[in-house]
């Protein structure tokens, strides 16, 4: 469900917390978050909130474009079962009247993975001195019926948490029963943003953008002021316009998309 490499890779260095515990945890299906203290990582079941974590991720957020929609949401009854909206409407069910009452009854198992991932198990952290940060050389054990790309994933994941580097991509490889649409950088915020945009045109069909713009402060460099002679209200209220209408657009993909099975994807609507 959580992203391994997102979220433990930078944490395996620290005493407590090693790259095989980690494994394990993960492929148990146990959530663990890891928590500083005086620059060392420690293991703790259940310190975070989990539907929390959930909520604030891009989980939440597709569930709250999905809430939204209440038009399409759930699909229509006279829709065919091989239809992508009736399926998915199927495999998230009743959205509830919270995140959190949804989350327990059915998202959290949505999104676990079904089927462990074959890992590379880290043999020894060879130190030159007891308790130094990096060690002299690395021992593994590499599953061979893992594809080269997933070693290579991995072993990037030990890197990053030996000699940090580049910041990992999420797990690509999900047999969850609900997988996230496949991106480099998830951003919630932005799609929280672009569906508030949504639902202020949904409520108000005859604003004009920049009032929809003005009203969220979209941009509040461009709001308009007493000060404003009328050419500069006219390229504010243009300006503004235009950057809430692209925000409103990737806001009907998401919501496109979503409803189908895939977010937070805002790839072009396919033409009918």
């Amino acid at each position: 469900m959580y992203n391994f490499e997102k979220y433990w890779s930078t944490m395996i260095q620290a005493e407590g917390a090693r790259w095989n515990d980690l494994v394990d945890a993960y492929m148990q299906g146990r959530e663990h978050y890891l928590f500083r203290d005086s620059s060392v990582y420690y293991f703790s079941d259940a310190v975070y909130d989990i539907v929390r974590t959930a909520e604030q991720d891009v989980y939440g957020c597709w569930w709250r474009y999905l809430k939204a929609n209440a038009a399409d949401y759930p699909p229509q009854e006279d829709l065919s079962p091989d239809d992508p909206c009736q399926q998915l409407a199927e495999r998230f069910g009743d959205l509830d009247k919270s995140f959190t009452a949804w989350w327990r009854a059915r998202g959290q198992a949505l999104f676990t993975e079904q089927k462990p991932n074959p890992f590379i198990r880290l043999v020894e952290p060879d130190r030159q001195e007891p308790g130094a940060p990096t060690p002299e050389y690395l021992v593994v054990k590499i599953p061979m019926s893992m594809r080269r790309e997933r070693i290579l994933s991995q072993l990037r994941v030990l890197l990053d948490a030996f000699k940090p580097g580049d910041q990992m991509r999420r797990h690509e490889n999900s047999t969850a029963r609900q997988p996230l649409h496949p991106r480099s950088r998830y951003e919630p915020e932005t799609y929280d943003r672009a569906l508030e945009v949504w639902k202020v045109k949904q409520q108000n069909p005859n604003w004009t953008w920049w009032q929809i713009g003005e009203a969220l402060a979209i941009s509040p460099s461009l709001k308009a002021t007493d000060k404003d002679d009328a050419s500069a209200r006219a390229e504010k209220h243009r300006d503004l316009g235009t950057q809430t209408r692209r925000i409103f657009e990737q806001a009907e993909r998401l919501m496109w998309h979503g409803l189908r099975g895939r977010f937070p994807c805002d790839d072009p609507i396919p033409v009918r």
